[in-house]
Parts: C-alpha cells; sequence; structure tokens
C-alpha cells in the first residue's frame, strides 16, 4: 500500500545527480544509521515528533529526499511511525486535490496505513486513528470505533488522547472546567487539554489565559498562536514567542523564524530552519526554500532544487507544482520534456493555478515546448492579472519592450503597459521594470547559473 505515495517519488531518488547530491550518495551510509538511530528512539520514547530524524539526516550530509526516501523505506518495512507519517502525506494530498477523503482510494490507504501502525501499538498512530475513523477517513465515519482507538491511547497515558476523550464524550460542552475527571488533568499540566479550552473559549480574554497556561506547559502550538495575537502591539514578546515554539518544534513556527533570520543576514541559520519546516510537514516552505537554493548554485544543485520542487508538489503545494512543471519544460535539474512541462502548465492554468499563467507567458516568450508567440504571452499575463498576481503588467511591459523571435520590440506599447501598472498602484513599478530591461531576457524562474 505505501508504494503509492513512494511510487510517486522515483523521479526524484533515481535524478541525475548533481553535485550535491553526489555527496550525499557517498554520505548515504552515516546518513541511513543516523536516521535509523534516531528512529529507534522515536519508538522508545512513544513520541511522534520527528525533529531528530529531519536534522541527524541534514547533519549528517542528507537532503529532503533522503529524509523521505528513507522514511518511506521504513514504513515499507513496517516502521510504524513511518507508516504513520506515510498516511498523513498521503492525506494531505487527497485534501489538496479535494478528493473524496471516504472513498478515494489514496484515502482508503492513508487509513490503512495508519490503522497498521495503531494496532502495532503505536501511541500517537491510535490518537490519529481515533481521528480518521471518526471523521470517516478511507471509510464512513464511526464514532464509537474512533472512541474505541482514542480509549487504547488514554490508556498508555497519552495526554493529547486524553484531552479528546473529554472534548469527544462531552465532558467540556457545559462549558464548566471543575469537574474532578477535568481538574485531575489540569493538575497534570495538560496542555492538549488546555488548548482545547482556549479554542471553546473563542476570542475572551480567558482564551489568551488558557493558551499562556498551555504554553507554560509545554506546548508548541500555543506560543505560536500567542506569538501571532501579539504582533502588532508586543513585537519583541512576539518574537521571543516564536522562538519559543520553534525551539519546540512546531513546523509552522520553524518556517516562521527561518525567513526572520534570512531577513537579518543569518542565511545558515534560516536555511536549515526551512529545511526543517519542510521535512516536518510545513509544505509551504518549499517555495521560501527553493529560492535561497536557487541563489546559492555553488551550494545547491539544480538537481535538489528539482527535488524540492516535485516532494513539494507531490504533498499537494500549488506553486510547488507550476515549479515542477516549468522545471520539466526546460530541463531544470531533470531531464527535458518541454511539450509534456507546457501540457501541464496548460492543465494547472485551466485548473485555476494563477501563477501556471506567469509560467506560460514564459514558455510562449522564450518560444519553449511551444512556437514563440508575443500575443499568447501578454494574453497569458493577462490571466494571470485577473487572477491576482502582482505586477503581471509590469511584465506585459517588459515583454513588449525586448521583443521575441517572433514579435520585435515595441517601446510604445511596453510604456502603455507600464503606464496601466501606475494607474494600478503598483508600488515601484518603473525600477521593476528598468531593471527586468537591463536583464535582456525575462524567465519565469532566474536561468540556472553555469
Amino acid at each position: 500500500m505505501v508504494r503509492l505515495f513512494i511510487a510517486s517519488l522515483s523521479v526524484v531518488i533515481f535524478a541525475p545527480l548533481g553535485v550535491a547530491q553526489q555527496a550525499t550518495v557517498q554520505a548515504a551510509q552515516s546518513v541511513g544509521e543516523a536516521f535509523s538511530a534516531a528512529l529507534n528512539e522515536l519508538l522508545v520514547a512513544q513520541t511522534d515528533d520527528l525533529y531528530p530524524l529531519a536534522l541527524a539526516v541534514l547533519q549528517t550530509g542528507g537532503a529532503e529526499a533522503d529524509f523521505f526516501r528513507l522514511m518511506n523505506q521504513a514504513a515499507e518495512s513496517g516502521n510504524p511511525a513511518a507508516q504513520k507519517w506515510c498516511a498523513q502525506n498521503i492525506l494531505q494530498a487527497v485534501a489538496a486535490k479535494r478528493a473524496d477523503a471516504a472513498a478515494s482510494p489514496e484515502a482508503v490507504t492513508a487509513r490503512a496505513l495508519m490503522k497498521a501502525a495503531a494496532d502495532a501499538g503505536y501511541v500517537p498512530a491510535q490518537v490519529e486513528m481515533a481521528r480518521y475513523v471518526g471523521i470517516g477517513v478511507g471509510a464512513p465515519a464511526d464514532a464509537s470505533e474512533g472512541l474505541r482507538y482514542l480509549m487504547q491511547a488514554c490508556k498508555e497515558g497519552n495526554a493529547g488522547a486524553r484531552a479528546a476523550y473529554l472534548l469527544l464524550t462531552g465532558r467540556l460542552d457545559a462549558g464548566k472546567f471543575d469537574s474532578p475527571e477535568i481538574a485531575s488533568e489540569l493538575s497534570k499540566n495538560n496542555f492538549y487539554l488546555e488548548e482545547v479550552i482556549a479554542s471553546l473559549c473563542g476570542d475572551s480574554p480567558e482564551a489568551l489565559e488558557w493558551l499562556e497556561k498551555a504554553s507554560a506547559h509545554g506546548s508548541a502550538r500555543a506560543p505560536f498562536l500567542l506569538g501571532q495575537l501579539k504582533a502588532q502591539t508586543d513585537a519583541a514578546g512576539s518574537r521571543t514567542l516564536l522562538k519559543l515554539a520553534a525551539e519546540r518544534h512546531l513546523p509552522e513556527a520553524l518556517a516562521t523564524q527561518g525567513s526572520v533570520m534570512l531577513s537579518s543576514g543569518q542565511e545558515q541559520e534560516g536555511i536549515r530552519c526551512l529545511q526543517l519546516a519542510f521535512m516536518l510537514g510545513y509544505t509551504p516552505a518549499a517555495a521560501t526554500l527553493a529560492a535561497q537554493y536557487i541563489n546559492r548554485p555553488e551550494s545547491y544543485s539544480a538537481e535538489r532544487v528539482y527535488a524540492l520542487y516535485h516532494l513539494a508538489a507531490e504533498l499537494g503545494d500549488s506553486r510547488a507544482a507550476v515549479a515542477r512543471a516549468y522545471c520539466q519544460a526546460t530541463g531544470r535539474g531533470c531531464e527535458t520534456a518541454a511539450s509534456q512541462g507546457a501540457e501541464q502548465l496548460e492543465r494547472l492554468a485551466d485548473e485555476g493555478n494563477p501563477y501556471a499563467h506567469v509560467a506560460l507567458a514564459d514558455l510562449y516568450f522564450n518560444g519553449i515546448g511551444v512556437p514563440a508567440d508575443m500575443g499568447k504571452a501578454i494574453n497569458a499575463l493577462g490571466e494571470a492579472d485577473a487572477a491576482g498576481v502582482p505586477n503581471a503588467y509590469v511584465l506585459m511591459a517588459v515583454l513588449t519592450r525586448l521583443g521575441n523571435a517572433a514579435a520585435a520590440p515595441d517601446a510604445r506599447r511596453a510604456e502603455l503597459y507600464l503606464k496601466m501598472s501606475e494607474e494600478r498602484g503598483a508600488a515601484g513599478a518603473r525600477s521593476l521594470f528598468d531593471a527586468l530591461v537591463k536583464e535582456k531576457s525575462w524567465h519565469f524562474l532566474p536561468p540556472v547559473s553555469k
């Protein structure tokens, strides 16, 4: 069953190797050993915090694709922690495609993997299986069956399961949290229960108080939420809370912390945070991370950039799907498949992906996978503008000013497009236009350095 997900990654695993990938292969033994050791410790601890596994891969010279490969191999071998991870990735892709979570083949596969992990006694999988069964993942919902899995986890002393049990059995419905059962859990500093109570309090001051308690008792999500709430009124306090959430390995916080570090000149630390955020499940980190790789070709090969886009696209990230198709069309980090890449971009554009229109404009402007056609390039940017992509009219101005194989440069029309952009309130439109024209070419992604 897990082969369904592994097969989708084969193009990454067997892609032509660049310098960075060759180094990874040479260090494969130590990467695998470090990963296995961390995975064994995770199972003994009965935790689903994958941070030590991801960090072990990076510290021994591995890359994102190595982490995915090793997790899939472990799942195939029956490792319950890896099975849970695969199930969650598959279900994430199901949600991104808006497929039927109860009946689609992928959802059925996700349920089977999660069930195998739960039945093997992996407590975090039992908690998640209770949710799968309760909401109807891979089969119709069955509240009583879900409660059975939850009770198994409760018997093992899992605090998250206990909080979910109190919620699902109606013990929190009255809004009073002083019953003996609830008081007992709160006396144990069960931050999962404190998070649940905070959510039940809505926007009231009591919600903040419960989040403060959850943060003090070890929650990773509570300080992140508090940091977001305080961002406008207490910038320093917000940064401190964000840092705390990142230190507790919350993927979203790691991604945000990574971006903050990049903006303050801490490039390597920022990249490491983004790498960890992506591997721990925050797929949107891929776009920012790929941009950092592209800007550092001496350290990160085009193959690694493509591998990152591919992994994120398989998990349902729409921006990565566009970038992957563009890479296929232009042969960036993978075998060139110009017509297939163009067809993929057309499909993504038809599905409403706004940046697919921008990538198509590149193909039509440069004649990649399709005949060069200035009119179609401009039309594609018009579609992008209608979909809300910023600076689309600036790009129209750039293309018409540069000209291509099918159309001579047209400075007058370029000026009209530029004025239209300025009339729409685009900040810095003219300076952006000047900078792009100075390059004497335009591409959706920067050209690969040779």
